[in-house]
């Protein structure tokens, strides 16, 4: 989601050195050096992380995403110049900061979100494939083609699908003359396991790392999931995809004007229960989403299953007869 922001600081800083500090797991993604920037693992849980980020030399600017608390990350390694949003309350957090930018008042996308931190903004930038180039990975056992990638996999079970409802779709994928496969991410196999015990499709849970997916979806003829990480990976290779919501908003998390050409749709119930404002613990009105835990959710999930299977069946469909599966490598 921080690429749009990364697009427009490459835009503003045509020569300068960019370093993108971010979770471990997607050092493999950033290594084929998108808008030439350089990617630094870091994790606040691990304080080797830091000394990493403290051995740089010292930067004109950090941009803190959304997450305040990583001011006092950039001042303690000398930022001079430190951007990020208000809170809607006071906080600690806030102190550290040079600049804090008012919170957009309008439903806003988080790509425009996060892009909105680098001032000068004249124009709109939209995402071409070519800005980022495919990672490296190592050789795995390719699906036949054409494929459709379902990937079941959530950070929550509130955003899983029907069990039965995957399956009933990976046979009517087959039927359309596509190989199904599935994919889910580290200790969710048993959940394809549950899907499909009788193993009737190829299944690639826990065993790909995240550039391997990269290369999976790029080759994809359709990419199904519900609202999650992967969806993103499709959206730079600009793999059709299907994205169910249920907690999530599409609004907030699905659509973007920078992603604009990227052939996303986002399926929902529309559920009255996603009633909740607060975004990075900030009250923030017109966001509608939900962040409830499995024990607080009163209808177990509910806003994803009531996801009807025509209406997915029928998306599935109208894409793969538009006959957009085409090789990317």
């Amino acid at each position: 989601m921080a690429t749009g922001l990364l697009a427009q600081l490459r835009k503003q800083f045509p020569n300068s050195d960019i370093v993108v500090a971010g979770p471990p797991l997607l050092n493999s993604v950033y290594s084929s050096h998108p808008y030439q920037v350089e990617f630094i693992p870091f994790n606040p849980k691990n304080w080797r992380t830091f000394f990493s980020l403290w051995r740089e030399k010292t930067f004109d600017h950090a941009y803190v995403v959304l997450d305040n608390r990583f001011s006092w990350t950039a001042f303690a390694i000398g930022c001079r110049n430190i951007i990020g949003y208000k809170n809607t309350k006071k906080s600690y957090k806030d102190v550290p900061f040079s600049h804090l930018l008012p919170f957009p008042n309008q439903q806003t996308s988080i790509v425009e979100i996060m892009s909105g931190l680098v001032d000068g903004q004249e124009d709109t930038l939209e995402f071409q494939p070519n800005q980022w180039p495919s990672p490296e990975s190592k050789p795995y056992q390719k699906p036949n083609k054409p494929y459709v990638v379902m990937h079941i996999g959530a950070s929550t079970p509130l955003k899983h699908w029907h069990n039965s409802l995957w399956l009933e779709l990976a046979r009517n994928i087959k039927l359309l003359g596509y190989q199904p496969v599935w994919s889910a991410g580290p200790g969710e196999g048993k959940q394809i396991e549950a899907i499909d015990p009788q193993g009737l499709f190829p299944s690639y849970a826990e065993k790909l790392n995240l550039a391997q997916m990269w290369h999976l979806i790029k080759n994809a003829a359709l990419l199904v999931c519900p609202d999650t990480g992967i969806s993103h990976i499709a959206k730079h290779t600009f793999t059709p995809t299907i994205c169910l919501f249920g907690p999530g908003n599409k609004a907030l998390a699905g659509y973007s004007d920078f992603f604009a050409k990227a052939p996303f749709l986002a399926l929902d119930s529309e559920p009255d229960c996603r009633n909740q404002h607060t975004f990075f613990k900030r009250q923030i009105d017109w966001v509608q989403h939900c962040k409830r835990s499995v024990k607080q959710c009163p209808y177990q999930g509910k806003c994803t299953k009531d996801i009807k299977f025509e209406t997915v069946l029928s998306s599935v469909q109208e894409i793969l007869s538009a006959n957009t599966a085409i090789n990317r490598e």
